[in-house]
Parts: structure tokens; sequence; C-alpha cells
């Protein structure tokens, strides 16, 4: 069963998530296994969040093990992630 990961409760930076994801390319993670999708857009507020669809949790899991000291190295704090069942996804033409 996919889920849908959310991080949208951080501070992250639109300068920090384009290190972040320069950072998960160096390190090979680019394109993780398992990541069907990815959303980084930007709130009002400014904040930077992201929307992740994976095909499961042991996926996601192993992922974070980069990401985490990806994020610990340039200083972000993406906050807690939500977590949620996805029920389905319909793919645009």
């Amino acid at each position: 069963m996919p889920f849908m990961i959310r991080f949208d409760q951080g501070t992250v930076t639109v300068e920090q998530y384009h290190a972040i994801n320069q950072g998960l390319e160096d390190a090979g993670q680019g394109n993780p296994v398992g990541r069907e999708y990815h959303v980084g857009y930007i709130e009002d507020d400014g904040r930077l969040s992201v929307v992740d669809i994976w095909d499961s949790m042991e996926n996601f899991e192993t992922f974070g093990e980069t990401l985490l000291p990806v994020l610990e190295a340039v200083g972000a704090d993406a906050g807690e992630p939500r977590i949620l069942p996805v029920d389905n996804i319909i793919l645009g033409q």
C-alpha cells in the first residue's frame, strides 16, 4: 500500500531545499528506490514543504537513513512528517 509523506511543519528555506536535493544526489539518493512522486512547494509564508508518495514504509525508512544526515548538514528543520495511507492515485494524460 502506498503512503503519502508530507513535510509541512518545518522551517526549510528554498535555498536549503536545493542544498538538500544536491546532497541527496551526491549520496546517490536523488531518485531513491520506492519514491514514486516528489513535489516541493512554497507555502504562503515562504516556507518550503514537500509531499512524497512512497510504495512502502520500509523504503521510506531506508531513505531516511540518508535524508536525516543531509538535513542536519544543511541546518534544515523539516519538522515531523505526516504519514497517511493513499487510497487512490489517478494519473493525468
